[in-house]
Order: C-alpha cells, then structure tokens, then sequence
C-alpha cells in the first residue's frame, strides 16, 4: 500500500512525521493517515513525497522497481538492514560467551540450582 512506502521513505530519511511533513508542506497528522493508510495524498503531495524520498513515483503508487537508481536504493536498504542484523548478531554473540556460570540441576533438593562453572563437573556424592 502507498502508506507503507510513505513510510520506508521517511525512515530511510531518518524523519520524524513531523520533520518529514515539514519537508513536503503537510502536517504531522496527514503524514499519520497517509502511513496508517486511512487517507492518501494528493496527486501534488505524491510527486513530493516521491521526489523528497528519491524514488519514482511508480514505486511510490504499487511498489515497482522500474529505473536502476530504484533498484540501486532497494540494494543499499537491502545491505543497511543486512548489516544491522549482523552487528545485533554480533552483540548477541559477545553477551552469551561473557556468560561463565551455569545452572547446574541435580536430583537432590540441598543441590538444586547450584551454580557451577561451565567446564565444571558436578558429581551427586
């Protein structure tokens, strides 16, 4: 729908609602109906929109990748995306090897939820 591409456009942008409505003259709320797909703009205001973003008005209205320079846009969203995945990945990847301990579960009850290091080996005498 326009208003989902309203949107990528305006976060590709890094804008708010409010600085990306100042930037096509409409209001914060009209930027609000246009995303939530309750109202869309005027013919006017999409040739904005599609200007102030850098994308065809083809790809604004159904979504088409029809000129290189659209293509090219996809392809860098496409790696932005890609390498936020990876740095989460990363991170997540540091905080479970920074964990040392484990919880060691055994059958008797004065032993339950031992901690133990993670290359220790816990015996039940």
């Amino acid at each position: 729908m326009v208003g989902e591409r309203i949107k990528i456009i305006r976060e590709s942008l890094g804008a708010t609602m409010a600085s990306f409505a100042n930037m096509i003259g409409a209001t914060p709320g009209a930027v609000n109906n246009w995303e939530k797909n309750v109202r869309e703009p005027s013919v006017v205001t999409l040739v904005e929109i599609a200007k102030v973003g850098g994308r065809s008005l083809d790809w604004l209205l159904v979504g088409e990748i029809n000129t290189k320079e659209d293509q090219y846009k996809a392809i860098v969203e496409l790696s932005v995306k890609l390498k936020e995945v990876k740095d989460e990945n990363e991170k997540l990847k540091k905080q479970l090897s920074g964990i040392q301990k484990i919880i060691v579960v055994t059958d008797e009850p004065q032993q339950y939820g031992k901690v133990a290091d993670k290359n220790e080996k816990y015996s039940n005498k």
